[in-house]
């Protein structure tokens, strides 16, 4: 795709639905196959550049998520100050048997992990746009060796 620009910068702050349009416009072919060999080097370039940003941002999330969860747990089982009881009072205090359900529905860590999956998701269609991309290659030959046919070379 002549237009598309290889410069572009990833940020890491891209949803998985731009980084989707992102990829499908990158990797569509043009129909100057020759140009489309050219681009194939480009577009590994462009790939693991995202995947390196979002798989460092995955895991930041992580621990992020991690240290979330645990502040949280904290807050059920009683090992908060006095203060922070204060700024954010117990409706209830659960059972030790109950503190994952409580954790498991806590605004908080249940923001905390659909930003998790989100950038997981994100990842992952990175890694499978890197899985298909090396097909590419074969599909450029293939219509390249078809058109030869069809002019009868």
């Amino acid at each position: 795709m002549k237009g598309f620009d290889y410069n572009l910068s990833i940020t890491g702050n891209e949803t998985f639905d731009e980084m989707n349009t992102i990829i499908q416009q990158m990797v569509e072919l043009d129909s100057d196959l020759e140009y489309s060999i050219y681009e194939n080097s480009k577009i590994f370039g462009v790939l693991q550049r995202a995947h390196s940003i979002h798989s460092r941002k995955l895991e930041k999330l992580t621990t992020q998520y991690d240290k979330v969860r645990l502040d949280r747990w904290r807050r059920y089982v009683g090992k908060w100050t006095q203060e922070r009881y204060k700024a954010e009072p117990m409706p209830e205090i659960p059972l030790k048997t109950d503190v994952d359900k409580y954790l498991n529905t806590d605004d908080i860590v249940v923001e905390m992990k659909h930003l998790l999956t989100e950038q997981d998701r994100v990842v992952k269609l990175i890694e499978d746009s890197q899985k298909a991309w090396s097909g590419r290659s074969y599909m450029i030959k293939t219509l390249i060796d078809y058109q030869k046919y069809k002019a009868g070379v």
